[in-house]
């Protein structure tokens, strides 16, 4: 069933900043004055140039007064977001905490009684392949959680998240292989992470190998049952952008 509404507002790519105070300052008289008088107010993507997490917004003054606002907002009228290309990483914690209601990307609503299709728009850009390939990879939620902690271990993530991984190469690696411990060189040449032990030496002394979130220090660097995520899995980061899950039985 299609959601109606008698009134409606809908704002989008107002990309704030502390860098643009008026423009910050309209968005708050906004939320003030114009915004309290419909029904719904739709937020359709890009509220913010940039968005780096939910826990900017409680050590930024700029970000707390822009949720202050919001949060005011929807104590009076029903206030949704839909992401952006700048900040689909906005979370859960700010949206239950600014009272928001998320929406998907695309959503019908009924407005005064005529149909209108919502959309930020970015998903429409078919043209640009490059782009599209970095939004369907920014958007899986094992990689956004990630990266809006960087200081998670590995273990946060659940069995179900590391099942359902996509973008990354899953590979199989014998258990008895890693029963007595395997050097981390010998594990990416088995595994066919990397072609060759020489080559597996190489990114390993360069540090551009992460296991579990941890940075492989050494190639004397032990790979072993008591490493395993839940068990079974071991994600290795190659690189910057290449991951690798390996399922171990």
């Amino acid at each position: 069933m299609i959601p109606q509404y008698k009134s409606a507002l809908l704002i989008s790519d107002l990309h704030l900043t502390p860098s643009m105070p008026l423009t910050a300052q309209r968005f708050f008289d906004f939320c003030e004055k114009d915004a309290p008088q419909v029904e719904a107010v739709f937020i359709l993507g890009d509220l913010f140039e940039y968005w780096i997490g939910d826990d900017a917004a409680s050590s930024s003054p700029f970000l707390r007064e822009v949720k202050h606002a919001i949060a005011n907002l929807s104590t009076k009228t029903k206030t949704f977001y839909m992401h952006g290309n700048r900040d689909f990483l906005v979370g859960p914690s700010f949206i239950k905490k600014t009272g928001l209601t998320l929406i998907f990307d695309p959503t019908m609503v009924d407005i005064a009684g005529q149909q209108y299709l919502l959309s930020h728009g970015d998903a429409l850009c078919t043209a640009d392949i490059g782009y599209q390939a970095f939004r369907r990879w920014t958007r899986k939620p094992w990689l956004q959680k990630l990266f809006l902690n960087q200081q998670a271990p590995a273990e946060s993530l659940s069995e179900e998240d590391l099942a359902s991984m996509e973008g990354v190469v899953h590979i199989r690696f014998a258990l008895q292989d890693l029963q007595q411990g395997i050097d981390v060189v010998s594990f990416l040449a088995q595994s066919g992470i990397l072609p060759s032990k020489g080559e597996a030496r190489k990114l390993v002394q360069g540090g551009g190998i992460s296991i579990n979130r941890k940075k492989v220090e050494s190639t004397d660097w032990s790979v072993g049952p008591e490493l395993l995520l839940h068990g079974k899995y071991l994600l290795v980061q190659k690189g910057k952008k290449n991951y690798y899950l390996a399922e171990v039985s």
